[in-house]
């Protein structure tokens, strides 16, 4: 297959957006390539990635996500799930749909990047949604694909929780999308009347009747072909090669640093140990990963709570650790749904509510890197999740922070208490600890794998715009070029990358 302006490979939360953006230019070539399933109407789409009850990436082997061996921490084996399917993560996550804080603009954009400056993202922010609560104002947009909405916590389990976090002296928050201080308050949301609206949705089932998309499903990309400095294709698992004018990845934060490894561009000691000769030689390739570690912790309300209606989250609290970012560094997010529905996917199952605990810092410490050569083979990656003192501190802060609330619950007459945690563990560092050691997971926010620029300040594997140093032709347009994870979950910074990284391509052209 020849003749393709552009070969985008991935058809996720940043991918789809790339290819319909592009495809609005009729003179432009665009071939979309997605691993999973390509359902061309709403009416194929699985009815399990449109219900915004369910979260079929948090249901072990789900076929419609990648399972990814990972290890959290030394000992702490886990798999770790991404979307597998047109929408990629956004067909499958939660439906939380946080813009990241202007101090995580600014940071990033602080050695000079200006395409991610606050006045070049805000409008890109804006343009993106159709916020259904609060319509179009200074900070928000009324006219965009993604439909944004606010929970309205009245589910009872939801006014248990708002009302305990008040009382603990947390104050609310009635934007989490409008930069007010971190309290507790409703979750925006890209789902709607139970549905949850992916970027196959939203954005690539539009343009799906333009001439000059082409949309592949079920073709897994091994690697990007090379030659003379230039991008000028990508081979396929089954050995077809496509070429295409210009390359962009849009992967995912697991599986893009993993292409461009395989491809030769990375670390050359580490390429060259897997057999793969070095092209570039480009050390931050999956040299850092910025991901957030999360923990379950579970609470009994007093009364019997009915089950929810086309949601699973509830209220959403936001708190600054001792010391902490003043944006929030620690999230507790509430959910309505037992631990063993999300995961298991019974409708049935009834027991204790889980409020999901996760340090929102914005750091980097995890890694991932190729063995062999062999596609077939499984990456390493490795969080390295609380590797020193203080991400310790700040997640037994956290925990402290969701147990004070159900203790006001308790206190109030709404909650049992806790299910497997009790106050000589919370009072006790040690123990604690050890608590959180035999419970801890990610909250897939995985980022900063091919960054634009590295923790020193120098410049990373991409430029702001995701183009490959030392490639022509070549870019990665997902969260892999993030510096770091933004303080809040990406879904809504992947869309935005989508959007920003079409606009300057089209600039450019």
């Amino acid at each position: 297959m020849t003749g393709y302006d552009v070969v985008v490979v991935g058809g996720g939360a940043a991918g789809a957006v790339l290819a319909a953006r592009l495809s609005e230019d009729p003179s432009c070539r665009i071939l979309l390539i997605e691993a999973g399933p390509a359902p061309r109407a709403l009416a194929e789409q699985p009815t399990s990635l449109l219900d915004a009850g369910r979260v079929p990436g948090a249901r072990p082997a789900d076929p419609s996500s990648w399972w990814y061996p990972a290890r959290l921490l030394p000992g702490r084996e886990w798999s770790v799930s991404r979307g597998r399917v047109l929408g990629g993560s956004t067909s499958t996550n939660g439906a939380y749909f946080v813009r990241p804080r202007r101090a995580d603009v600014d940071r990033w954009s602080a050695h000079g990047d200006t395409a991610w400056s606050w006045e070049r993202v805000l409008p890109l922010l804006i343009g993106l949604e159709r916020d259904l609560d609060l319509g179009s104002t200074a900070l928000h947009g009324a006219d965009g694909p993604v439909p944004v909405r606010r929970g309205r916590l009245d589910h009872p389990a939801a006014a248990v929780f708002l009302s305990a976090a008040l009382a603990a002296g947390h104050p609310a928050e009635e934007d989490k999308n409008g930069e007010q201080a971190p309290g507790v308050g409703a979750v925006p949301s890209n789902a709607t009347v139970g549905v949850r609206w992916s970027t196959a949705l939203t954005h690539l089932l539009p343009a799906a009747g333009r001439p000059n998309l082409t949309v592949r499903g079920g073709c897994v990309v091994d690697r990007v072909r090379i030659a003379g400095g230039r991008a000028v294709g990508v081979t396929l698992r089954s050995g077809e090669e496509v070429d295409g004018d210009e390359i962009v990845l849009s992967a995912g934060a697991l599986a893009s640093p993993v292409l461009l490894q395989r491809s030769g561009v990375g670390p050359s000691e580490v390429l060259r140990a897997a057999g793969v000769e070095p092209v570039v030689d480009a050390p931050g390739v999956g040299a850092a990963l910025s991901d957030h570690p999360q923990v379950a912790v579970e609470w009994l309300p007093v009364r019997g709570t009915p089950r929810p209606v086309g949601a699973w989250m509830g209220g959403m609290l936001t708190a600054v650790s001792t010391g902490g970012d003043p944006d929030g560094d620690l999230e507790v997010l509430q959910s309505l749904r037992p631990m063993a529905e999300l995961t298991g996917g019974s409708a049935a199952a009834t027991g204790p509510l889980p409020l999901l605990v996760s340090i929102h810092a914005r750091v980097r410490a995890g890694r991932i890197t190729i063995g062999r050569a062999d596609p077939s083979a499984a990456a390493r990656i490795d969080y390295a999740y609380l590797g020193d003192g203080d991400a310790r501190r700040r997640l037994r802060e956290g925990v402290r922070v969701a147990t004070d609330v159900i203790d006001h619950a308790r206190s109030a007459g709404d909650a049992v208490g806790l299910v497997d945690l009790d106050g000589a563990t919370i009072d006790d560092d040690a123990a604690l600890d050890g608590w959180i050691r035999d419970r801890i997971g990610t909250a897939l926010h995985t980022c900063g794998t091919v960054p634009f620029r590295m923790p020193d300040g120098s410049s990373g594997p991409v430029d702001e715009v995701g183009r490959v140093h030392g490639v022509g032709g070549l870019r990665v347009a997902d969260t892999s070029i993030l510096p770091t994870a933004p303080i809040r979950g990406p879904a809504a910074t992947a869309v935005l990358i989508g959007e920003l990284v079409a606009a300057a391509m089209r600039a450019a052209d």
